[in-house]
This record gives C-alpha cells, sequence and structure tokens, in this order.
C-alpha cells in the first residue's frame, strides 16, 4: 500500500489536526484509492486576530501554486515569517482585487 503526505496549515495555532477532517480525509483515501495517509503540520505563520483567516489561506495557496509542494515540505510557507504583516495583508488584498477586476473589467 503506497503512502501519500497530507499537509496541514493551521494559522490559529491549533495544537492537533482537526480529528473530522482527519477522519474524513482518512475515509476518502481508504475507500477509493487503497491509500495511507501521513499527515503533516507544515509550518506557516499564525494569525493574531480572528479576522484573517481568510487572507493567510489565500496567501497559503498562493505560495503553494508559486512555488510547488516543496514549499510545505520545507517549511517554508510565509518565507519563514511567524505572523503575515498588515503591509502583507494589504499586499493579499490588491492581489485578489485586481485580480477579481480583470474578470469585471474585459
Amino acid at each position: 500500500m503506497k503512502t501519500y503526505t497530507c499537509y496541514y496549515l493551521d494559522s490559529i495555532m491549533n495544537s492537533t489536526i482537526n480529528p473530522v477532517l482527519r477522519q474524513i480525509i482518512d475515509a476518502a483515501m481508504s475507500l477509493y484509492a487503497m491509500q495511507s495517509v501521513n499527515w503533516v503540520k507544515a509550518k506557516c505563520p499564525y494569525q493574531t486576530g480572528g479576522t484573517e483567516c481568510g487572507y493567510y489561506v489565500l496567501k497559503f495557496m498562493k505560495e503553494v501554486v508559486e512555488e510547488g509542494i516543496e514549499i510545505l515540505a520545507n517549511d517554508n510557507v510565509g518565507e519563514g515569517k511567524v505572523v503575515y504583516t498588515d503591509e502583507d495583508i494589504d499586499g493579499i488584498r490588491e492581489g485578489c482585487s485586481s485580480y477579481g477586476a480583470t474578470f469585471v473589467f474585459k
């Protein structure tokens, strides 16, 4: 049986992987692919408030797409930052706005 790695990014710094999420992923892999899953909690910046999670998810997704899966294995999500600054969050907002505007103003 082949083992796949599932990287888990958690910007609110929970100490454990969400058991419901883990159960769903494990069941799907077992049922459809007959594979086992190696869970790895990837090191990533954490949010200091309770409202930035969407920006963190967008930033994480962008980095993984641009840099590849190696960014997770090398614990380099967020370029080693502990938290994203207000300037980082503003950059995410601007990037999303610019991207969305390309579809609105065609």
